[in-house]
């Protein structure tokens, strides 16, 4: 990666957010959506990259296509119908994610599983 590159990338972090969105303007030509500062970041430092370095290739892009195929849906996230993904419950913590606490001088850990939680097995 290229100098430029390298200081543009460490550079997107001095930004404020107002400057964040400018500078998505500018790579994208599109108004930047409203997700959090970090997001921004992370986008506009692959943008950068793939500006100077190309995007993926068509090998690359066919095997993601695979992939979401396999599991059922499109590139923009949608099932074949055209009928969004349910969405998970706001009030639950994503399958995978490990709750964990010290209560008592004693860790206890839980585990988000589908269509609960477990805990201690």
């Amino acid at each position: 990666m290229s100098n430029s590159i390298v200081k543009q990338i460490a550079g997107l972090h001095r930004l404020s957010a107002p400057g964040l969105k400018e500078r998505w303007r500018e790579l994208y030509g599109t108004e930047p959506p409203g997700y959090n500062r970090s997001f921004l970041i992370k986008r506009l430092a692959y943008r950068l990259q793939e500006l100077r370095h190309g995007g993926l290739s068509e090998e690359n892009h066919a095997k993601m296509k695979d992939i979401l195929r396999e599991a059922g849906l499109t590139e923009d996230g949608l099932t074949p119908g055209g009928g969004s993904l349910a969405k998970r419950s706001q009030d639950r913590p994503i399958i995978g994610t490990r709750l964990v606490r010290m209560w008592r001088d004693s860790r206890h850990e839980v585990t988000a599983i589908q269509g609960g939680f477990e805990f201690e097995g």
